[in-house]
């Protein structure tokens, strides 16, 4: 050098390597040190200490240390990753579960999380994570709460690593069939009734629309619920006499659990007043019995007991018709499951009904229905229910 300057290390030097990769630094932090042996695997080396001689002939291991056992984990092929959706509040709560594969495989550690709810906000979670070892259990449990801004139907799917889930669609409609119901005339009463899931069985909520508040043939009359199972639940009031000052009752609810799974058709009577029927699809199985696994592999058998996945209606194209015009059905499920990890991909049919009258039938296929149906040319005016085997219920208005 010119001058011939001493020149020397401002601190004390460290030399780190992995593979090909070569790190320093300069200083004597315990805490930094540490943490750079960790990332890198490598026992620090100070200038003029003696050279530990590594215990492989790997040039690719790290310098100084015993390389780090490499398990054999399973096939990443063997984990998948399954999503469902259930109603919370105003959204939804999105559940993921990571099934198969090594607890302890490698290219699922330390990566990142994201979910997708299908209207373009995206969600990622990337975790701080210690160095690998094989004795770690990756993460097999996934939960996301969402509420959507707008009413749609919205695909859903959780990204780990890797892997992709399942896709679930989402339907979010933010009026109450029964609140957005075309009322009777004037003068006449309409009796709608919904089943919503509760706990382990179902609320069946009633709701009495138009006519007038003191019809005199609606009060103190029974009330009775007829669940579909061979059993009936009725009320019947103890009331002072008529005045024309009096109300009558607008809403009913009662809930029930089924004994055995099964889809039941559940009616409510109002005095002289029958309601709509509605189907309550009784399934016991966890959700993971119910998601849409992967499909058969060729030549595989199935095992286990068959159940069959009912269809789900997602739209009705359009929802606003006229009577003999036809109209577009997309559903989901529609399959026959069968444990533990399979589902018969053979097409099916399915019947749809306009206000309980068959119509015609939807085709589903792997977990996807459509067909096209007519509306009957003796429709009339007003918002009407069509459904589909299994109990899944749509309305569309039809005008003249």
């Amino acid at each position: 050098v010119e001058n011939s300057e001493e020149i020397d290390w401002v601190d004390t030097p460290n030399f780190f390597r992995r593979g090909n990769v070569v790190a320093i630094y300069v200083g004597q932090d315990e805490g930094v040190l540490k943490a750079v042996s960790a990332v890198t695997r490598s026992q620090f080396r100070r200038p003029f200490e003696p050279d530990v001689p590594p215990e492989t002939d790997d040039p690719s291991e790290v310098i100084g240390t015993q390389p780090t056992p490499t398990p054999t984990p399973a096939p990443i092929g063997e984990a998948r990753l399954f999503v469902k959706v259930t109603p919370e509040g105003d959204g939804f709560r999105f559940i993921g579960e990571l099934i198969g594969g090594a607890d302890n495989e490698r290219s699922l550690y330390c990566v990142g999380t994201t979910w997708a709810p299908g209207d373009g906000v995206n969600i990622t979670a990337m975790p701080g994570c210690l160095e690998y070892t094989p004795d770690i259990e990756i993460p097999r449990h996934f939960e996301f709460t969402h509420t959507y801004s707008e009413p749609g139907v919205y695909e859903v799917v959780l990204k780990y690593g890797p892997l992709t889930s399942n896709p679930v669609e989402v339907v979010y409609e933010v009026d109450d069939p029964i609140a957005t119901a075309t009322p009777a005339p004037p003068g006449e009463h309409q009796l709608l009734l919904k089943a919503v899931p509760k706990g382990d069985g179902f609320l069946f909520v009633g709701e009495l629309i138009g006519g007038a508040d003191n019809e005199q043939s609606l009060y103190c009359v029974g009330i009775i619920w007829e669940l579909g199972d061979g059993t009936s639940y009725g009320t019947l009031p103890s009331c002072a006499q008529y005045t024309p000052d009096i109300e009558v009752l607008r809403h009913f609810e009662y809930s029930h659990t089924y004994e055995k799974p099964g889809v039941y058709e559940v009616v409510l009577k109002y005095g002289p007043l029958t309601s709509n029927p509605v189907k309550a699809v009784y399934e016991p199985a966890d959700y993971q019995a119910t998601a849409t696994p992967a499909p058969f592999s060729s030549g595989a058998v199935p095992a286990g007991p068959a159940k069959m996945v009912w269809p789900t209606l997602l739209r009705v194209d359009p929802a606003l018709v006229a009577p003999r015009q036809r109209v577009k059905l997309v559903a989901q499920g529609g399959y026959l499951f069968t444990p533990p990890s399979g589902y018969n991909e053979s097409a099916r049919g399915f019947e749809v009904y306009f206000d309980g009258g068959l119509v015609g039938e939807i085709t589903c296929y792997v977990n996807r229905c459509e067909g096209s149906v007519t509306v009957p040319g003796s429709a009339s005016e007003g918002r009407h229910a069509i459904s589909v085997e299994g109990g899944s219920v749509l309305e569309l208005e039809v005008r003249g």
